[in-house]
């Protein structure tokens, strides 16, 4: 398998993004019937013990989380795409939770 992202893989790389997006998704949406945002949530799912435990939570990019909550949010919210002005806000969450994360769980050693 090619993927759009990351390495060459086989069947198992697939169903570990697989496993990624389910996990995801239920957590989003236990933040979601709570009501929290969806940058709160992507922070709070990020810290967790629960996501942390997960082989995923060593993958590089931690902070792409922000990104993949705001689309399962507005897929909750009924609402297919983000106007300009709220991706780049999107991106600008994305960039402080990449540094919050950088600071909390330290450098992480680079891929290879």
């Amino acid at each position: 398998m090619v993927p759009g992202h990351g390495p060459v893989t086989d069947l198992s790389g697939v169903d570990a993004v697989r496993r990624y997006w389910q996990f995801l998704d239920g957590a989003a949406r236990r933040h979601f019937e709570k009501r929290d945002s969806a940058s709160l949530a992507a922070r709070r799912i990020a810290q967790s013990d629960e996501f942390r435990e997960q082989p995923f939570a060593k993958w590089d990019g931690q902070e792409r989380i922000t990104i993949n909550v705001h689309a399962i949010y507005r897929g909750l919210m009924g609402r297919r795409r983000a106007g300009t002005l709220a991706r780049l806000n999107v991106l600008r969450k994305t960039a402080l939770m990449a540094r919050d994360l950088s600071s909390t769980l330290g450098p992480r050693p680079p891929p290879g």
